[in-house]
């Protein structure tokens, strides 16, 4: 039997493969996420799009003719991980798949495993007849599913654009700002993360919180 072949490594910035970027818009809703990432894909009407638009909360319905892009419409997780592995073997010129919003797919995928707590756990503490209650154990098997989507989103050839909803973040009973309302630790897994807010004057104004790629330079308010 020919022995495995050892992973090797190289040299950092040798290679010439296209750099896939990474991006996470957050902020409340209403607050032009959609819009931005639709802007930033677009192409001229005799172009075929290069951006395919996972639409949980059909966000996308009132750009179809200012945009040139593909939509696929679900909040079922399973169906989005479907598509998206459909799109990896047979992309038809996309180079970026965005999911508006992180935030219905992470409760998708949060419902789907109450459903089963419901069914298979009778038992437990978290068991309350018609619904479920998440207990500290619990948590790690949705994750893993949620984490098994960003790995296979990361290893695609995409570009990857997610949204996701805020919500406060507290200290004790203040609160003291704002996090992505999704699953743990999402924003680590992008080079990009911006929020964009509304301020008291009506403007909207987008901050880079990170970016790793040193595209994006931002301009004071």
């Amino acid at each position: 039997m020919a022995k495995a072949q050892k992973p090797m490594d190289e040299i950092a910035g040798s290679s010439v493969e296209k750099k896939q970027l990474k991006i996470l818009i957050t902020g409340p809703r209403g607050q032009y996420k959609t819009r931005s990432i639709l802007n930033m894909c677009n192409v001229p009407n005799d172009k075929e799009p290069i951006l395919s638009i996972i639409d949980t909360e059909n966000g996308s319905d009132h750009y179809g003719g200012e945009f040139r892009f593909r939509r696929f419409r679900s909040s079922d997780s399973d169906e989005i991980s479907e598509y998206v592995e459909s799109k990896i073997k047979n992309p038809l010129g996309i180079e970026v798949i965005a999911l508006d919003s992180h935030t219905i797919y992470f409760d998708a995928v949060k419902s789907k495993y109450a459903d089963l707590y419901l069914k298979r756990m009778p038992t437990s503490s978290g068991h309350k007849g018609e619904f479920y209650i998440f207990q500290p154990n619990d948590h790690a098997p949705y994750r893993k599913e949620i984490y098994d989507f960003m790995r296979a989103c990361l290893s695609s050839p995409f570009h990857f654009i997610w949204t996701c909803h805020s919500t406060s973040r507290w200290s004790g009973m203040k609160v003291i700002g704002e996090k992505p309302d999704g699953v743990k630790g999402i924003e680590h897994w992008f080079d990009t993360v911006i929020n964009i807010n509304e301020k008291s004057n009506g403007t909207f104004v987008a901050k880079v919180e990170k970016d790793r790629t040193g595209l994006l330079i931002e301009r004071k308010v």
